[in-house]
């Protein structure tokens, strides 16, 4: 009986866990808000130090929706992000800026440029000019660096209808009935042997 019991136990976990489906986690869970600033139900990410589509060799810039929830800022967005937002809106500390350049470029990780040459590390803060001139666009130019945009700044936004609700992690049913089945099955081992 004991054999059994635990053999249909063993039976019943594995067919259980043969049809649980897990979604599958992207990188837009890691876009914090520590990544863009919030204009109301607006949140404002700064995505790109470029406004085309390849700079040189080094960098890819990629579409807003590769992130779920993000899409490129209207015109009028943009307005509503000069009107509510300066510079020292998105400064965290210490030279650091909020901003979400490595979740959109492919080298750029970044809106502040940090290069050595030499030994000799520099610091490019032109881009931080190019926001406080409102040198911004959101639909970005195809094309290579040699294409006008180049000297622009990306921002994507992402539009929050539901009054600032996030998501909240909550498990899979079938999990926690694989690990109750996983319990009982213990429980009955012990009773039995």
């Amino acid at each position: 009986m004991n054999k059994f019991a635990q053999t249909c136990c063993l039976f019943l976990m594995l067919f259980v866990s043969s049809s649980s489906h897990a979604t599958l986690i992207t990188d837009s869970s890691l876009i914090t808000s520590d990544h863009y600033v919030s204009v109301g139900s607006l949140d404002f990410a700064w995505a790109s130090p470029v406004n085309v589509e390849y700079w040189d060799d080094y960098n890819q810039l990629y579409a807003p929706t590769i992130h779920e929830g993000w899409d490129y800022a209207t015109s009028e967005e943009l307005e509503i992000l000069f009107e509510n937002v300066t510079l020292a809106d998105f400064y965290i500390s210490d030279g650091v800026y909020r901003n979400a350049a490595k979740f959109w470029n492919s080298y750029f990780e970044d809106v502040v440029l940090r290069f050595t040459v030499g030994g000799v590390e520099y610091v490019d803060i032109s881009n931080l000019d190019n926001f406080t001139n409102k040198q911004v666009k959101s639909f970005w130019t195809v094309g290579d660096m040699d294409t006008f945009g180049s000297d622009f700044e990306t921002f994507y936004v992402r539009r929050n209808n539901q009054g600032g609700g996030g998501s909240v992690d909550v498990p899979e049913p079938t999990t926690v009935m694989i690990f109750g089945f996983g319990l009982i099955a213990l429980a009955l081992r012990k009773k039995f042997l």
